[in-house]
């Protein structure tokens, strides 16, 4: 009797914990998607906004420091979730990004992007510790 409490409780934590990744995924992939909505279509006050550290939004702001002069298009590829360290989660959002670039000839990169999360949300950039 105990054996099946327990196979059932230990199932249901599983459970849980698929559900709660599911949820931070979608999350982070909802927030990768804002900010590059707004480099894409030249909103900076969209794409800075995930930026935590008030001085660097307000740089990226003046300053996306893409190898492009303009963005013609942006598509999310893949969000990956690193484990969890010491109670927090970090990401990784793998993005490509297309545009005219300073010889007016279309260029493609792919970027990979670290973001950290925190009870505030997900944020672009290495975790201050």
């Amino acid at each position: 009797m105990n054996v099946g409490i327990y196979l059932f409780l230990s199932c249901a934590l599983d459970k849980n914990a698929l559900r709660q990744e599911s949820e931070e995924k979608r999350l982070l992939q909802e927030s990768a998607q804002q900010h590059w909505s707004g480099v894409r279509w030249s909103i900076p006050e969209r794409s800075a906004a995930f930026y935590e550290d008030p001085l660097e939004s307000a740089r990226k702001k003046h300053n996306i420091e893409l190898p492009m002069q303009r963005v013609t298009d942006v598509q999310i590829l893949h969000v990956e979730l690193l484990p969890v360290k010491n109670g927090w989660r970090d990401g990784i959002v793998y993005v490509r990004v297309e545009g005219i670039n300073s010889s007016n000839a279309l260029q493609t990169i792919e970027h990979e992007q670290l973001w950290y999360r925190n009870e505030k949300g997900w944020w672009i950039g290495e975790r201050s510790e």
